[in-house]
């Protein structure tokens, strides 16, 4: 996580929580705050998960390994490929890996990031990986 510069870097170093969580409601999914600040829309205007705690679905990506898989489904389905391993030293490290190809099927990107938490690495991961493919 060290060996980052730049953007990369503040977005490995963020820690887990609402602050990560909304980014990647926002650059990963898609989605946006409803007019009456308690909910994530869609596209097409539907409240797809709720910002706070006692409104239903809440969507904690960075913590909750159920709702991060929301995310890892949009990456791959955005032809994002996907990878995950643990690595066991004195505890255990999940490595992330997004990967990106343009049309040719030509490697465009590819990302790897790790942490002590599966969610948490993902997030980075997925973040980094929309963040370096809008810039493209």
């Amino acid at each position: 996580a060290g060996r980052l510069d730049g953007p990369a870097a503040q977005v490995d170093a963020m820690p887990a929580g609402p602050e990560l969580d909304a980014m990647i409601a926002i650059e990963v999914m898609g989605w946006h705050t409803s007019p009456f600040g308690k909910g994530w829309l869609d596209d097409s205007g539907r409240c797809v998960a709720a910002t706070e705690t006692n409104m239903g679905f809440h969507f904690r990506p960075s913590t909750n390994i159920t709702d991060v898989w929301f995310v890892v489904e949009k990456m791959c389905g955005e032809k994002i490929e996907f990878g995950i391993e643990s690595c066991v030293r004195e505890s255990i490290e999940w490595i992330v890996s997004f990967t990106l190809y343009d049309a040719n099927d030509i490697l465009v990107w590819h990302e790897v990031t790790c942490d002590t938490t599966a969610p948490l690495a993902i997030c980075r991961a997925a973040l980094m990986a929309v963040r370096v493919r809008k810039a493209k």
